[in-house]
């Protein structure tokens, strides 16, 4: 009978001793960084699925949305999250990416949005099934989202005019492209523009032309007009429009003409660079996969009608500081925080 050997001690414990010190070691064997606190996958996938959803693999965004969802992801997100983009950039790429997410553990989606009426009917339909929205960039209609991530856009409006003053000292002749007043992004930043660059007296608003968001249209005026108006001290797009398409080695614009406008992306870089965009109003892009992802679980968790709402902080980037701006840039592409 095993027990007793000789009248010695029980020949069993050495074994139960074995067995507590591997428990021990395991136990106090040291959590991959990132890991503390969270479920394991199986219990992340129960307590269910986030959708990470970008624009297009092409924007210059995506990867920095995702890069900064993943440092929440790894250090405090209990929910499964997956990351999807489609291959293409029109608005009918990514709405049959939503529509394809039919997984009945699916609690949220944070969706890059670039047209926002194009896809409002089908956010409707996952809000519809019970799908919390996080809008990312553009807004979706705020009755359908508990959470949105971007820009304070009266803000950016004002930022141009200031970017304006300061790349013409604060005299001279523009033309403004904008996409009319009723547009619930442009709109605002329309008027935080007007209100902005009246304050600078000697600036001369020659005209403002609805290019209706189109990269085309806003080229064609700029060529035409500058033709016929030689001396305009600058151009302002609301928004990127007139460098949309443009590869790095094209001319977007007239020679001499100069250009204030909003993204900082990199395809401006260059143009910063040599001086054809003067200024170009920025924001710091780091937390807004972040933010959205943590709404997004928030509302999930709590159930809560609280709207939650991030606006990054924006930046003016000229040559001088253009330097910086592209090492945060790389930053921002990191998972792995600096020194970890």
């Amino acid at each position: 009978m095993i027990g007793m050997k000789g009248g010695s001690r029980p020949v069993w414990l050495p074994v139960v001793f074995g067995v507590l010190a591997v428990l021990w070691l395991a136990g106090c064997e040291k959590k991959p960084k990132g890991q503390a606190g969270q479920p394991d996958h199986a219990g992340r996938r129960l307590n269910g699925v986030i959708a990470f959803v970008g624009a297009g693999q092409r924007d210059p965004l995506w990867p920095i949305l995702k890069a900064s969802a993943q440092r929440y992801d790894r250090e405090m997100c209990t929910h499964e999250v997956q990351y999807l983009c489609p291959r293409g950039d029109s608005p009918q790429d990514q709405i049959d990416l939503l529509k394809s997410l039919t997984d009945i553990t699916l609690r949220g989606v944070c969706v890059q949005l670039e047209n926002a009426p194009a896809l409002e009917p089908t956010l409707r339909e996952l809000y519809n099934r019970g799908v919390l929205i996080v809008s990312m960039i553009k807004p979706a209609p705020e009755e359908i989202r508990v959470g949105h991530v971007g820009f304070n856009e009266e803000a950016v409006g004002e930022a141009l005019a200031t970017a304006v003053a300061e790349a013409i000292d604060d005299q001279g002749t523009l033309v403004l492209l904008d996409a009319g007043t009723k547009d619930p992004v442009y709109g605002r930043r329309l008027g935080g523009f007007e209100r902005e660059i009246k304050r600078h007296g000697q600036i001369e608003v020659q005209a403002e032309i609805d290019c209706r968001m189109d990269a085309f249209e806003a080229r064609k005026e700029i060529r035409e007009r500058s033709a016929r108006f030689p001396r305009l001290s600058a151009w302002v797009a609301l928004d990127d429009w007139p460098l949309r398409g443009v590869g790095l080695t094209d001319q977007p614009l007239p020679t001499g003409s100069r250009l204030i406008t909003f993204g900082g992306l990199p395809a401006q870089w260059p143009l910063i660079r040599d001086g054809t965009c003067p200024a170009v109003v920025a924001a710091n892009y780091r937390e807004l996969g972040m933010q959205a992802l943590q709404a997004c679980e928030v509302g999930a968790k709590r159930n809560s009608r609280f709207k939650a709402v991030y606006e990054a902080p924006l930046r003016i980037v000229r040559r001088s500081n253009l330097d910086a701006y592209i090492n945060d840039w790389s930053s921002w592409l990191q998972i792995e925080e600096p020194g970890g």
